[in-house]
C-alpha cells in the first residue's frame, strides 16, 4: 500500500496545478483563519477550489451552520474542520454539504506522555470513531496553536492511533522529502499532509520540494 498524499497550505492556481502534475492526490486550501500566512478569503478559496481536484477547504471554530454554508458556496471534497463539533454537527455536515468531513487528533511531539494526555487523546479517537468522520489527520500538539504547527509528532503513538481508527489516518507536523518514508515506515498511515516541508516560504511551494517528496512516497512498497 503506498499512502496518499495531500499538499496544503495552497494558495493559488499554479501551486493547485504543480501538485496536481507531481502526482499529489488532495491539495488543502486554509481558507479565513487569520493567523495563517497561507489563510485565503471565501471567495478565493471557492475559485481555487473550482479549479483543483480533490480539494479539502479548512476551517477554525466555525459555528456548525456557516461551515455549512462554506462548504455549500464552495462545494469541494472535504471539510477539514478544528472545531468542537457534536456527532450531530458532523452528521448535518455531511448530509447539507456532500463533503467528506475530515477531523483532526492532536498527538504530543515527544515520548514522555502524562498519562492524562495519553487518556485523552484516546478518549477523543474513540469519539471520533463513533462519529461519522471520514479521515482524521494527526497533528503535534503545540501550546496556543490548533494546527499547522510544522513540528514532526510522536510517531510511536500516531501508529497507535493509526492501527486503531476506523476511518483512514494522515499523518500532518514536519513531514518533508528526507524524512517521508520513515514516517510512513514507522506510522503506517493511509495518507500523509504536508505543507511547510514543500516551501519555499510560507505560502509558496517549491516545486522540487514537492517533486522530491512525492518521488519519495511513491517508491515506498509498505
Amino acid at each position: 500500500m503506498q499512502p496518499k498524499i495531500k499538499i496544503c497550505g495552497i494558495t493559488n492556481t499554479g501551486d493547485a496545478e504543480l501538485a496536481a502534475c507531481c502526482g499529489a492526490d488532495f491539495i488543502g486550501i486554509v481558507c479565513e483563519i487569520s493567523y495563517s500566512p497561507r489563510s485565503i478569503s471565501r471567495r478565493a478559496a471557492a475559485e481555487l477550489a473550482r479549479r483543483s481536484r480533490l480539494p479539502a477547504i479548512l476551517l477554525l471554530d466555525k459555528p456548525v451552520r456557516q461551515a455549512v454554508e462554506i462548504g455549500r458556496r464552495i462545494r469541494p471534497f472535504g471539510l477539514q474542520l478544528i472545531a468542537e463539533y457534536s456527532f450531530d454537527d458532523i452528521a448535518l455536515l455531511k448530509r447539507e454539504t456532500g463533503c467528506s468531513i475530515w477531523l483532526p487528533v492532536r498527538i504530543p511531539a515527544h515520548d514522555s506522555l502524562q498519562d492524562a494526555q495519553s487518556s485523552g487523546i484516546q478518549g477523543y479517537l474513540d469519539s471520533i470513531n463513533r462519529s461519522s468522520c471520514d479521515t482524521v489527520i494527526l497533528d503535534t500538539l503545540v501550546s496556543g496553536m490548533k494546527g499547522g504547527t510544522g513540528k514532526t509528532c510522536d510517531w510511536g503513538l500516531a501508529e497507535k492511533i493509526s492501527a486503531a481508527s476506523r476511518a483512514p489516518v494522515f499523518l500532518a507536523g514536519g513531514i518533508t522529502a528526507e524524512n517521508a518514508a520513515q514516517a510512513c515506515t514507522v506510522v503506517r498511515p493511509s495518507g500523509i499532509d504536508v505543507s511547510s516541508g514543500v516551501e519555499t516560504s510560507p505560502g509558496v511551494k517549491d516545486p522540487e520540494k514537492i517533486e522530491m517528496l512525492i518521488r519519495e512516497i511513491r517508491s515506498l512498497q509498505l
